[in-house]
C-alpha cells in the first residue's frame, strides 16, 4: 500500500507539471476569447480558408484536397498543394467537435501545449530537473514575441513549425558531443530527433524549414572544420537527411512538380523595414516595453542574456555555447546584417526577424542553467523559477492587453455582413476585423489579401467572372450557380453551342482536368491567356458543367514514398526495442 501511495503521489506530482501550464495557456486565451470573438491577424483569413477547405473535403469523403474549391474564392487555386498542412488538418478535425472560432482557439491552445511539452522534454534531456524543464518551457512559450505570433499575427504554420525546432537543436547537440559517437558510427537517437524535428517543421511551414536547414548547414561547416569526429557526425546528418526526404515526400514531390511545370506568382519578399529586420537597439528596447511585438526577444530572454554575461566565468561550457549561438542568431535576424544581403538571392526570405524564436528558446534554457549555477539552494532556486514564470506570464498579459487587445476591441470591424469585392473584410490599417462562430463562414466568401493569390499561374487577372464565379461565353457573363465539390466545381448555367465557354476556374499545366457536360460527355478544353479553363466549341448547349482535378502522379508517388519510409522507421524502431529487451534478458 505504501508503494502504491508513493506511486500515485508521484503521478499526481508529475501531472501537475503539465496541468499548471495547461491552465495558464487556457487563461491567456480565455482573456482574449471570453466575448466570443476571434481577432484578425495578418494570416487569419489565409489559414481560415485552408482549414475550411480541408474540413469540407473531409465532410465529403476526400482526405487530400489538391486545389481550393470550397474556399480561396472557389477558383481552383493550387494553394492546398503548395503550403504544408499539419496545423490545417488539426484545425479541420477540431471543427468537427467545436464551433469554428472555438476550434481555432483550441488549435492555439494545443500549439502552446506542444511547444511547452517539447521544450520541457528537451531541457530535461540536457540534464535539467522536471521543475527546471517546466520553467524553461513556460518562459519560452509565454515569451511575448511568440504569443504575439500566434495571437496577433495568426502565424499558425510558423508557430507549429517552431514548436518542433527544439528537437533539431537537441539532435545537433547530441551529435556535437564526442563521447556519444566513439563506440558507433550511427547515433540512432540523434537521427530520430532530427528526422522527427525536420519532418514536422516541413509539414508545418516551408520557410521555417529553410531557416533551420540553413543553420544546420552552418553546424555542418563548423563540424568539418573543428570536430575530430567529423566523419561520424556527417554520416549521421546525411542519413537523417535521406530519411527526412523520404518521410516528407508526400509534400515535397507535389510541390516540386507544380513548381517545375507551371509559371507561378510566388509570395513576394517584404521590403527591408525595421520590422522585418529590426535594429539591435530596437530588439532590446521592445523587449522591455509592453508592445506585444514579434520582432524582439522578450524581457526574460534579455534578462537571461544579461545575467549569463555578468556571471560568465561561473557558467558551464554548454551555457556559454548556447548563449553565443543565441547572440549570433539575434545578429543574423537584425537590420545590421540584412542591410548588406537583402538585395542578394537571400532577400527572398520574408521577415528575417522570425529567427529570433530560436534565440528565445536557447536563452530560456540558459536562464535556468545560469540560475542553477549561481543559486545553490534548491529552495531559493524554486523561488526564482516561480518568480520568473510569474514575471513572464504577467508581462505577456500586460503586453497583450495594452499592445493589442485594447486597440482590437476599440477598432476591429465585425464581419457580420456578406463579404464581397465591394465590401471585403477590413484590412485598414492591417487585419483590423473580428468574427464570432456564426460569422466565421463570411471569411470564405471573398478574399483578396495576404496569400489569396499565392501560387496563382501568371499572367492572371482576378476579373469579374472569377470574382462572381460566372461562366462566360461570347464575352458575356451567364447566370451561373456554382457548386463546390472536392477538387472540383459544378456550374449550372445555360450556354449556346459552337462557341467557346470560359469557366471561372484556374488551370494548371501540372494537373489533368476532367471536364464533362450534363450527359457526362468529356469536353475538350485549353488553358486560355488569363490561365482559366476554356471549353472549345461545344457541340451542343450546356446546362451542367463539371470540372474535377485528377490526383497528379507526383502526389501518388509522394504518398507512397512517405508511407514506405514511415513503415520502415516504425519496423526498425520496434526491432530495436525488442533487441534491446532481449539483450537485457540475456
Amino acid at each position: 500500500m505504501g508503494k502504491v501511495s508513493l506511486m500515485n503521489k508521484g503521478i499526481f506530482k508529475g501531472s501537475m507539471y503539465y496541468v499548471v501550464p495547461a491552465l495558464i495557456f487556457f487563461g491567456i486565451l480565455f482573456f482574449i476569447s471570453h466575448n466570443g470573438f476571434l481577432y484578425a491577424g495578418a494570416d487569419l483569413q489565409f489559414h481560415a480558408n485552408r482549414i475550411f477547405e480541408v474540413h469540407r473535403n473531409i465532410q465529403n469523403n476526400n482526405l487530400i484536397p489538391i486545389i481550393s474549391t470550397y474556399s480561396d474564392n472557389q477558383i481552383g487555386s493550387i494553394v492546398m498543394t503548395m503550403y504544408p498542412q499539419l496545423p490545417v488538418y488539426i484545425g479541420a478535425l477540431l471543427q468537427f467537435v467545436f464551433q469554428p472560432v472555438t476550434a481555432i482557439y483550441v488549435l492555439m491552445w494545443l500549439q502552446l501545449m506542444v511547444q511547452f511539452s517539447i521544450t520541457t522534454w528537451v531541457a530535461q534531456q540536457l540534464g535539467m530537473t522536471q521543475i527546471q524543464g517546466m520553467t524553461a518551457g513556460l518562459i519560452s512559450t509565454t515569451a511575448t514575441p511568440l504569443l504575439s505570433q500566434i495571437i496577433q499575427q495568426q502565424l499558425l504554420g510558423e508557430v507549429w513549425a517552431m514548436s518542433f525546432m527544439p528537437l533539431v537543436v537537441l539532435g545537433l547537440i547530441r551529435l556535437a558531443r564526442k563521447d556519444q559517437l566513439q563506440s558507433k558510427i550511427l547515433d540512432l537517437k540523434s537521427i530520430l530527433l532530427l528526422i522527427i524535428g525536420f519532418s514536422f517543421i516541413l509539414f508545418s511551414h516551408v520557410m521555417s524549414f529553410v531557416i533551420i536547414f540553413a543553420y544546420t548547414v552552418l553546424f555542418a561547416i563548423y563540424v568539418l572544420i573543428f570536430k575530430k569526429t567529423r566523419f561520424q557526425i556527417m554520416v549521421n546528418l546525411i542519413f537523417s537527411g535521406i530519411l527526412t526526404i523520404g518521410l516528407t515526400a508526400a509534400f515535397t514531390l507535389p510541390f516540386l512538380s507544380v513548381m517545375s511545370q507551371n509559371k507561378l506568382g510566388t509570395p513576394p519578399a517584404t521590403g527591408l523595414t525595421l520590422w522585418a529586420a529590426p535594429e539591435l537597439l530596437k530588439i532590446t528596447l521592445d523587449a522591455v516595453l509592453p508592445t506585444f511585438r514579434t520582432d524582439t526577444i522578450g524581457i526574460i530572454a534579455l534578462v537571461s542574456l544579461i545575467l549569463t554575461l555578468l556571471t560568465w566565468r561561473k557558467q558551464t561550457i554548454l551555457t556559454k555555447r548556447l548563449t553565443l549561438i543565441a547572440v549570433a542568431i539575434i545578429f543574423s535576424g537584425s537590420y545590421l546584417l540584412w542591410y548588406f544581403i537583402y538585395n542578394t538571392p537571400l532577400g527572398v526570405i520574408q521577415f528575417p526577424h522570425r529567427v529570433l524564436a530560436i534565440a528565445i528558446f536557447l536563452l530560456s534554457l540558459t536562464f535556468v542553467m545560469t540560475v542553477g549555477t549561481i543559486v545553490k539552494s534548491k529552495k531559493k532556486q524554486l523561488l526564482v523559477y516561480i518568480g520568473i514564470i510569474v514575471v513572464s506570464v504577467g508581462f505577456s498579459m500586460v503586453s497583450l492587453k495594452y499592445g493589442f487587445l485594447n486597440n482590437a476591441n476599440k477598432n476591429a470591424v465585425e464581419v457580420n455582413y456578406n463579404v464581397s469585392n465591394k465590401q471585403p473584410v477590413n484590412y485598414s490599417p492591417m487585419a483590423n476585423f473580428k468574427v464570432n462562430n456564426d460569422e466565421f463562414i463570411n471569411l470564405m466568401k471573398f478574399w483578396n489579401t495576404y496569400g489569396a493569390f499565392d501560387y496563382i499561374p501568371v499572367p492572371f487577372a482576378f476579373n469579374a467572372d472569377l470574382q462572381s464565379r460566372q461562366v462566360v461565353q461570347n464575352k458575356q457573363m451567364l447566370k451561373t450557380n456554382a457548386i463546390s465539390i472536392p477538387n472540383g466545381m459544378i456550374y449550372k448555367t445555360k450556354t449556346t453551342d459552337k462557341q467557346n465557354v470560359t469557366l471561372p476556374m484556374l488551370g494548371y499545366k501540372s494537373i489533368n482536368y476532367q471536364v464533362v457536360d450534363q450527359h457526362h460527355h468529356q469536353l475538350k478544353t485549353i488553358i486560355n491567356a488569363n490561365e482559366q479553363i476554356e471549353i472549345l466549341n461545344p457541340k451542343h448547349a450546356l446546362t451542367i458543367i463539371m470540372v474535377k482535378a485528377k490526383m497528379p502522379i507526383a502526389n501518388i508517388i509522394g504518398l507512397m514514398v512517405s508511407f514506405i519510409t514511415f513503415t520502415l522507421l516504425m519496423v526498425s524502431a520496434i526491432f530495436m526495442k525488442f533487441r534491446k529487451f532481449d539483450n537485457k534478458v540475456i
